[in-house]
């Protein structure tokens, strides 16, 4: 049962995540704008997200976040210091339910990966992300997975933490996806131990800025990202939060070429 799983979903996430992450780091930012005088916790919001077509109508994204996901666990906090922390973590048991978990996505979602025996990812490494991370494949080839995320980790301020990426059949696969370039899913999986607790995290710096929208109104918004954070007058921002004030602050982030919206709401 194991080989069932949602391929458009692992897609969704896959992309999204790196997608996210090359955006905000390239968002520019105003250092003379303002934080959050306190720190402040912001969960992910359903009923506005978008993910490439998939919403929640009919309680779509609810049921996937049940299934697999630590929704207390899953948030972006934007400190007083000026730096926000997000992070994404898998439910404590969703390895050892891992069969139930993938044979309801596969009867809901009607993708077998069976189809898949494998993902072809040497296109992916040549076109963006060796480019992007230089010696990533190299890193892969190696067997060091831990090795090749910390060149995005520096880059974009990604990382995933919970698993022991050291133990020799895991660099067994990697080192295959490295020399192949082709992605086993079930050998992947069979490396992972039940108990494992996957988090995918993100730290940035933040500025919040009082911006006009096409409408001319003033609105709330806030710039992430690191480096290029200081050179706002020389860059233009394509990935930035807007914020709305209401009984519960709101944050959307738009990526129109994607199709995707993100949505967050104050805890």
């Amino acid at each position: 049962m194991k080989n069932k799983i949602s391929f458009k979903i692992f897609a969704i996430l896959l992309v999204t995540a790196l997608a996210l992450g090359l955006m905000l780091s390239l968002a520019a930012c105003n250092k003379d704008g303002e934080r959050f005088g306190k720190d402040v916790r912001f969960g992910v919001n359903n009923e506005k997200l978008d993910f490439m077509g998939t919403t929640n109508e009919g309680g779509t994204i609810g049921f996937i976040e049940e299934l697999a996901l630590d929704m207390d666990q899953t948030y972006f906090e934007f400190k007083k210091d000026g730096t926000v922390h997000g992070q994404i973590q898998t439910r404590e048991d969703l390895f050892e339910i891992l069969d139930d978990v993938l044979g309801l996505l596969s009867q809901y979602f009607g993708v077998d990966i069976s189809d898949f025996s494998s993902i072809d990812l040497s296109q992916w490494f040549s076109s963006y992300v060796d480019p992007m991370f230089p010696g990533f494949s190299d890193k892969l080839k190696d067997g060091d997975l831990a090795g090749a995320l910390e060149l995005v980790h520096q880059s974009l301020g990604f990382n995933i933490v919970g698993m022991d990426m050291s133990k020799p059949e895991f660099k067994a696969v990697v080192k295959e996806v490295g020399e192949t370039g082709m992605l086993n899913v079930q050998s992947l999986l069979d490396c992972i131990p039940s108990d494992t607790v996957l988090k995918l995290t993100m730290d940035w710096n933040y500025y919040i800025r009082t911006v006009k929208g096409a409408d001319g109104k003033e609105q709330k918004a806030i710039y992430v990202g690191d480096d290029v954070a200081a050179n706002y007058k020389q860059t233009q921002p394509f990935a930035i939060f807007t914020m709305t004030e209401g009984k519960k602050r709101e944050l959307i982030l738009r990526i129109e070429f994607m199709k995707i919206t993100l949505a967050l709401i104050e805890a």
